[in-house]
């Protein structure tokens, strides 16, 4: 065992109980530092030799008593002192328990009374520095944790169960003032104490049951405010509740703010449902929170179908891209993408879905919003205008395949009218894109020879027929057509 007593200071007039002192000391393991003779000397001797603990004779050489001596060493230092003397005289033993001394020893003495009186002097010391490690320990805790108190900005008060209010925080006194003149709150525990129905404090020291419920009080200037109030039991060792923690903060901003918040949320859900295009809210991590009708009307679902679903639950399988998520928001790279959307009756349709977040929402419930328009009827009717578009051209190509039958038809048959049936193909070919409308530069591209060739061909053609230029020739094209019968 570790002992807080080493050194030892001898004060005795007696050389010969000196020196036994001495020996015992050395026996039992202590250091004797010095034996003094003298009771003015021992004030200087402690400071000089700092010892753990003093033998002190009370009667010395000097005018000075050992228990003056023991009055002048305790005015500067806390070190124990056990008295030995030979004369048990009530007037000395009554002034020595005056100086808190940690034995009285009375000559002659035994070995193992000085021993076993500075051991058990060594365990006081022990359990006094003990308690002293505690007592500082607990200072600093109760510090600690009134500056915790202090500093929340809840109020906070303890009471007992005789309605005795035993500690406030800081707040509570900036709200309600000093305890004993808050007359207002005073009131509203006697209420809680006394209403043995819904009383927070009643029901505490009853049943321990904790409460909370938001409660009407009257501040330290008379203006009546809304708390939100809970109580907690605090338990005694045998596990009976002995008092009780209370507190509560200001949530009369709060109500009006949920009151307008209310407000605000039903004109955004007025906005949301009367909206032509479909919409979906989803928290951020994509989680459906909010469907309007126009959205109902598309899919089928309702929005006790999808609460609580993933947006991804909407896309069908067979949808080519998938439904856009708050990444492209990160990303700011959001665009309408198509996708093929469910329906409630395990169809699909197709939709332009775009996302949005709100910067400052209302809710954590609503942080992104999908607009979505069903373009299912536009991609019907832009498939029926391909298919027709196809359908026109397909028609263009056989009327362009007549058109050229019918010339090269009407060019032979006037030839043959006239006498002309010596025409070369090349005359009838040049005859038939004249008749079309082709200037010599195309005729010849077409046939690809040259545009000086189509000039000699035409130069013959207008002798042979007796007429002079293009337009006389493109107008007895089409008054001498003959049918191909």
């Amino acid at each position: 065992m570790d002992r807080s007593i080493k050194k030892v200071l001898i004060v005795e007039d007696d050389a010969i109980i000196a020196k036994n002192l001495s020996q015992i000391l050395k026996k039992s393991g202590f250091e004797p530092v010095a034996v003094i003779s003298k009771g003015g000397k021992v004030a200087e001797a402690v400071k000089q030799y700092m010892p753990d603990i003093i033998l002190m004779d009370i009667l010395l050489n000097d005018d000075i008593t050992g228990i003056a001596a023991a009055g002048a060493v305790n005015a500067f230092s806390d070190i124990p002192i056990i008295f030995i003397t030979s004369n048990f005289q009530p007037e000395f033993a009554d002034k020595a328990i005056m100086e808190n001394p940690y034995g009285y020893i009375i000559k002659p003495f035994r070995e193992t009374e000085i021993k076993y009186a500075i051991l058990l002097a060594d365990q006081r010391i022990a359990k006094i520095r003990e308690m002293e490690k505690n007592q500082k320990e607990l200072s600093r805790m109760k510090e600690f944790y009134n500056t915790i108190l202090n500093s929340l900005t809840a109020w906070v008060a303890v009471i007992d169960k005789k309605q005795g209010v035993v500690f406030v925080n800081d707040p509570f006194t900036a709200i309600f003032g000093d305890i004993d003149s808050a007359p207002h709150f005073r009131q509203f525990i006697d209420e809680e104490f006394n209403d043995s129905r819904s009383g927070l404090l009643n029901r505490i020291f009853s049943s321990g049951e904790r409460n909370r419920k938001t409660v009407s009080i009257r501040n330290a200037e008379g203006e009546e405010k809304k708390y939100g109030v809970s109580v907690s039991p605090l338990f005694s060792e045998d596990r009976s509740i002995s008092m009780a923690v209370m507190s509560g903060r200001d949530i009369s901003e709060l109500i009006e703010q949920g009151e307008t918040l209310i407000s605000t949320r039903e004109i955004l859900d007025n906005i949301i449902q009367s909206v032509p295009t479909g919409i979906i809210l989803t928290d951020s991590e994509g989680i459906i929170s909010l469907t309007n009708k126009t959205f109902e009307l598309m899919s089928g679902f309702t929005y006790p179908d999808l609460a609580g679903r993933e947006i991804k639950f909407l896309q069908a399988q067979s949808s080519p891209d998938t439904m856009p998520s708050a990444e492209c928001i990160a990303t700011d790279n959001c665009s309408p993408v198509e996708v093929e959307l469910k329906k409630n009756d395990s169809g699909s349709f197709t939709a332009k879905v775009l996302i949005l977040n709100f910067e400052k929402p209302l809710d954590e419930n609503f942080k992104n919003i999908y607009f979505i328009t069903d373009i299912s009827f536009e991609k019907k009717l832009e498939m029926k205008q391909v298919r027709l578009q196809n359908h026109i051209e397909s028609i263009v190509r056989e009327m362009d395949d007549l058109s050229e039958l019918l010339l090269e038809t009407n060019v032979y048959n006037q030839s043959i009218k006239h006498g002309d049936a010596d025409f070369d193909t090349l005359d009838r070919n040049i005859l038939k894109y004249i008749e079309s409308g082709m200037t010599n530069n195309e005729i010849a591209s077409r046939l690809e020879i040259a545009e000086i060739t189509v000039k000699k061909r035409l130069s013959a053609i207008y002798s042979r027929l007796g007429i002079k230029n293009r337009y006389q020739l493109i107008e007895y094209l089409h008054t001498n057509y003959v049918p191909d019968k």
